[in-house]
Order: structure tokens, then C-alpha cells, then sequence
């Protein structure tokens, strides 16, 4: 295996020595790449510590040499040890990811004895060489190439007869090699032992100006193939540096050294006269492409130059220096470019370009389609969040259209900042408030506690209250559900609440004079008008479903009138208990109420009321 027919391994391929004493490699799939030719078995294989893979008969020493070694089959790089012999030749590589042969040869001549550096044309079967870029010339004697451990190129038997300068370095300090790298220029490498260096130091180049190597040459392309430019500022760096003129991209971006195509119709550049109005050109400084003028005016200006150019359906390219004005055509060789380079450029384009028109009418919808892709991502963003925020309200907003949604500012104005506090429950304060009507109407604001279970509880107390409609009870005139804020708005009793009349100073009543207050006092009358009101609504008849309803609305009350405040039901549950979707608890108070002149008798813990109506409108009510 050599440089001048490499063989690439694909991935998890292996090298072994077989048991016939054959080195062979194999690829992942089983299949023989590649073996050398040596005349007899092997039992041995090593690897030196200079590099170098040997194949032995019986043990390698003095008096058994290899019948195969690595040394003698070269790539495109050379340790120290290696010689590059006469006969022998390194090739560079197609890239630095790409293990083919390259675009350059080295070897020394046989007829002179010179080291020479040839350009290769890659493409063609037969190898045919360009002529000689670089040369070294030696002595008739000198029929190799040695590389010693200090960092030495040179003609044994004469150390000091190098052929590339370098920086002399100890071997124990540093690993070195050297290469011919795919951009032409054959360099040598230094790595430190004892550091955390993080590449290969160039310490020996063959030339120091690579990109003008071409300069007296007229075979080949160049450096950066065709229509290429090379940065002549890249010259101390590890590699070349290629690059495309404006309007123009690599043939291959994975291997840049193969020059540039145009990015125009060729039939663009074929204009005549009268269409030369349709072409415009664009300007680069500090660039050249060598010996590639076809055509030089010495009398012309800058203008005139470029007129000439449109004008020349050949014409692809003028340049203009103090020595007057060039035209160039496609392909374009030996390109280079860099502050050194005192030359103005034009490059010819046509104006409308329909490769690029197409690309911007490609880039003018794709713009618009967007647009209107993201209005309607907005329209749809606002209207979801305007369907969320109705579902949200949905509950209180519709089971209750006369309910007045609030803002806290509002409520912060109407209560001078929540001024004026009317009294406090288990389930928040109640302020006083004034609406600013004409006349203002007085309101009282129950400031809630955050409710454990958020929005959702809050919501369905709203929705429970807003569902009670009475003369007896507090009128809820609207809510206020803001942030964390979450307030109920009622009518304003001026004279207070319920707790207020069944007090005596600051001693609360005891149950039983409360109770007998209200039940000897109203109690009577009230059953009398409830009697006669479902005697007339049953007629003689009676309606047990009507009387069940009103033994509901009696033990709620009586559910309602428990001295712990504690253990009444909510709003929200007489709404439940009304509507029969949870049973009644009993009353927790052990007292029994008398009515002086009746049978009537308030039930005891565990017994339920029962209301009865006869048939024959005797008007007894009995509670049992």
C-alpha cells in the first residue's frame, strides 16, 4: 500500500496477521481490502517505537530483517528515521478528511538528484504530470532523502545540506513529521511531550509565499483551482486559505481547492453591443488572476475600461492598475488575493438575474406566507385567550346577567380604601361603601379570605348566592374577582344586621330566650298565614309534594338558627339543602321550646319536624 494507489478502509476494518502468516486487512463486512507482497510466511509482527509496522520471518533482530515494513510504503508523511528514497514518492492527500490521492507529488529526480514538487491533475488515469513547481537541486550523489530526529530534511550524507529551513528541536522534547499537505506545500510538524499543546506547531515550510508558487507557470490552475482566489495573508497558517470571488460558489465545498463555478448562465456573459446596458459589475480590491489577460489597453481610464468590458461578450473580467486596463475570460486561473496585490477588479453580472430573480420572488412569498402565517397565529392566540376569559366568567355572567362585575380600583374608591368596617364572620370583613350614583347607593363589601380551593370555589359561591331571590334576604348586587381579590357586593342595611337585635348589650342571648323570643312573638302568626296559604293553594284536597317543601324551608330555618355560628350552613349550602342535593342536619342545641297556648313543641336532636294539614281544614299544626 503506498500514496500512489492508497487503499481507504471503511469503518471498523481490521488488520491481523493470519495463521498463514499473512498480514491482511479486512473490512467490517469480512471482505479482504488489501495484503502485502512478501515472499515468505510470517510469524512476527511489531511495531517499533519509531513508527515503524515490520513483518519478520522468525524474530525480528540483526540477523533476521523484515520481509515487509510500513517505512517502505509511503503516504504522504515522514517520521524521523524514514527516508524518501530515490524511486520513491509522497503524495498529498485530495483533503484533509479525504484519504485519496491528491493534486501533488514529491520525489527526488533521478537525473539530477533534485527534490522536485509536481502539480497532478487528480482526474486523469494516466498521472500526467504538470511541470515542476519547486525544486530543490542537489548533487548527482544525493539519491535520498533523510529526516533525523532534530527535525533535519536533508542529502546524506551531509546533515547541513537541508533542503527546507527549519527550527532545530531536542527529540526528547517534541514528536515531529512531516507531510505534504493538500494544498501543495510540504511542512514540518512539531508537537511538545510534556505540555497540553493542543495541535501540531509548524515549525519548516518548502515555500513561504504558497499562494504565488504558480508565478512563472503556465500549466495547471493553481492553489485554488479554477476562478479561485488565495489569500496571500494565509501564508504563515497551516493551510492555504481558498475562497469564491462574489457571484460565485465552490464546485465541491468539501474540497475547496478545486476551484469556483459561476453562479450566472454562461449564456450571460454573451451579449452584444446593444444589450450591453443589461450587465452592471462588481468590484473587488486587492485581486488578481494571473496571466489570464487576453486583451491590455495602456491608454484607458477606469471608466473606459469598463465600458470596453460590457461591450465584449468575451469579457468576464477587467481589471485596472497604473499600467492601464486588462480583460479576462472564463475560466479564470492562478487567482489570488491580498493587501500585496495592487490591482482593482470588475466583475461582470447581469443585473437581472433570473436565478436570482427567482430567488427573491421564492424569498418575497416565503416572507408574505410568513406574515400571514404569523397574524394568524396572533388572531388565534387573542382568540383563545378571549374564549378563555369568557369561558371563565361564564359561570357567574350567565346564570346572573344582573350581576355588576367590579374592579378592585372601584371598590377601593367606594369604601375610601375599605374606611368604614361594618362587622367580620368566619369568611371574611364587611365594609361600608358608597357607589357614586345620583343618589349614591350605599353598599356593604365582603372581603373574602383566599378560598383553598382557588377561582373554582369562589366562582360557585357566586353562582349559589346569585341563584337566591327573597324580600327577606340581603339583595347581592355584584362581585369583584380580580387577582387575588375576591370580593361579594351587597345591598346596605342601615340598621344592621340580624346579630344585632338577639344581643342584650355585649351578652349574647342564652338559645332558649332566643328561641322563645322569636317563636312566641311571630311564630304563631306566621303558621296561621302558612296554613291558610296552603289550605288555598291545595284547596280540600291537600298536596303532600307542597307540604314536603314547606317541612324543607322549616328545618332549614331551624338549621339556620343554631347558636354556633360555626356549624350553620352557607349560603351556598341552603342553596343545596333547598334544592334537596344534600340531607338537613339535625340541630345540635338540646333545649325544648313550649308556644304558650298551642301543642306545638320545637323537635329535639335526632327527630326531624313534620308539618300536617287535614283534609277538613282544621288548621292544626303539630311538630312531632
Amino acid at each position: 500500500m503506498s500514496g500512489e494507489n492508497p487503499i481507504l478502509a471503511p469503518k471498523n476494518s481490521k488488520l491481523l496477521l493470519n495463521q498463514d502468516g499473512f498480514l491482511i486487512l479486512i473490512s467490517s463486512n469480512g471482505s479482504q481490502l488489501w495484503s502485502p507482497d512478501h515472499p515468505h510466511d510470517a510469524n512476527v509482527a511489531t511495531l517499533l517505537d519509531s513508527g515503524n509496522f515490520i513483518i519478520c520471518q522468525f524474530n525480528c533482530n540483526a540477523t533476521s530483517p523484515p520481509i515487509w515494513q510500513s517505512f517502505l510504503n509511503l503516504t504522504d508523511t515522514i517520521v524521523p528515521g524514514q527516508n524518501l528514497s530515490n524511486g520513491q514518492q509522497l503524495w498529498s492527500r485530495l483533503t484533509d478528511s479525504n484519504f485519496s490521492q491528491g493534486r501533488f507529488t514529491l520525489f527526488i529526480e533521478s537525473t539530477d538528484g533534485s527534490l522536485a514538487l509536481y502539480p497532478v491533475n487528480p482526474f486523469l488515469s494516466t498521472k500526467d504530470k504538470y511541470p515542476a513547481i519547486w525544486a530543490i537541486f542537489g548533487t548527482p550523489n544525493c539519491t535520498q532523502l533523510a529526516f533525523n530526529s532534530n527535525g533535519s530534511l536533508y542529502c546524506p550524507p551531509n546533515p547541513q545540506l537541508t533542503v527546507i529551513p527549519f527550527v532545530s528541536l531536542s527529540p526528547h522534547d517534541y514528536y515531529l513529521h512531516a507531510t505534504l499537505d493538500p494544498d501543495g506545500l510540504f511542512r514540518i510538524y512539531a508537537y511538545p511531550k510534556r505540555t497540553n499543546a493542543v495541535e501540531w506547531q509548524v515549525i519548516g515550510i518548502n515555500i513561504a509565499d504558497g499562494c504565488n508558487m504558480w508565478s512563472s507557470n503556465s500549466h495547471g490552475v493553481g492553489v485554488c483551482g479554477v476562478n479561485g482566489l488565495c489569500n496571500t495573508s494565509s501564508r504563515n497558517q497551516t493551510r492555504l486559505e481558498c475562497k469564491c470571488p462574489p457571484n460565485f460558489s465552490y464546485l465541491d465545498p468539501d474540497n475547496i481547492y478545486l476551484g469556483c463555478k459561476s453562479d450566472l448562465e454562461a449564456q450571460q456573459y454573451l451579449s452584444d453591443a446593444p444589450e450591453a446596458t443589461e450587465f452592471e459589475f462588481t468590484d473587488l480590491w486587492n485581486t488578481d488572476w494571473k496571466n489570464e489577460d487576453y486583451e491590455w489597453f495602456k491608454y484607458m481610464d477606469e471608466v473606459q475600461c469598463k465600458e470596453n468590458c460590457l461591450k465584449d461578450y468575451s469579457c468576464a473580467v477587467a481589471q485596472y492598475d497604473a499600467y492601464g486596463c486588462y480583460k479576462k475570460s472564463l475560466p479564470l486561473r492562478f487567482g489570488i488575493s491580498g493587501t500585496d496585490v495592487d490591482k482593482k477588479t470588475f466583475i461582470k453580472v447581469r443585473k437581472s438575474n433570473p436565478k436570482n430573480i427567482g430567488r427573491k420572488l421564492f424569498l418575497v412569498g416565503s416572507a408574505i406566507l410568513l406574515g400571514i402565517a404569523c397574524i394568524l397565529l396572533i388572531v388565534v392566540v387573542l382568540l383563545v385567550a378571549h374564549l378563555r376569559h369568557t369561558y371563565k366568567k361564564s359561570p357567574m355572567d350567565m346564570s346572573r346577567p344582573n350581576l355588576k362585575e367590579f374592579t378592585y380600583k372601584e371598590l377601593v374608591c367606594a369604601t375610601k380604601n375599605f374606611e368604614e368596617e361594618l362587622g367580620r364572620g368566619s369568611f371574611g370583613v364587611v365594609y361600608k361603601g358608597l357607589l357614586p350614583s345620583d343618589p349614591p347607593t350605599a353598599i356593604a363589601v365582603k372581603k373574602l379570605q383566599l378560598l383553598n380551593d382557588g377561582e373554582r370555589e369562589f366562582q360557585s359561591e357566586v353562582h349559589s348566592i346569585g341563584q337566591i331571590r327573597h324580600n327577606n334576604l340581603v339583595k347581592l348586587i355584584g362581585f369583584c374577582d380580580e387577582g387575588s381579590n375576591r370580593m361579594l357586593i351587597y345591598e346596605y342595611m342601615s340598621k344592621g344586621s340580624l346579630s344585632n337585635f338577639i344581643r342584650v348589650g355585649d351578652e349574647r342571648l342564652d338559645w332558649d330566650q332566643t328561641v322563645n323570643d322569636i317563636w312566641t312573638d311571630k311564630m304563631n302568626e306566621v303558621l296561621e298565614q302558612l296554613k291558610e296559604q296552603l289550605v288555598n293553594d291545595m284547596g280540600n284536597a291537600g298536596d303532600k309534594a307542597t307540604i314536603q317543601i314547606m317541612q324543607k324551608f322549616v328545618e332549614v330555618a331551624v338549621a339556620c338558627l343554631q347558636v354556633d355560628p360555626s356549624v350553620r350552613p352557607t349560603m351556598r349550602d341552603v342553596a343545596y339543602l333547598l334544592a334537596c342535593a344534600i340531607p338537613v342536619p339535625a340541630p345540635t342545641s338540646t333545649n325544648t321550646i313550649s308556644t304558650p297556648g298551642t301543642s306545638n313543641s320545637m323537635a329535639t336532636p335526632g327527630q326531624r319536624m313534620t308539618l300536617y294539614i287535614d283534609q277538613s281544614s282544621q288548621r292544626d299544626i303539630n311538630t312531632h
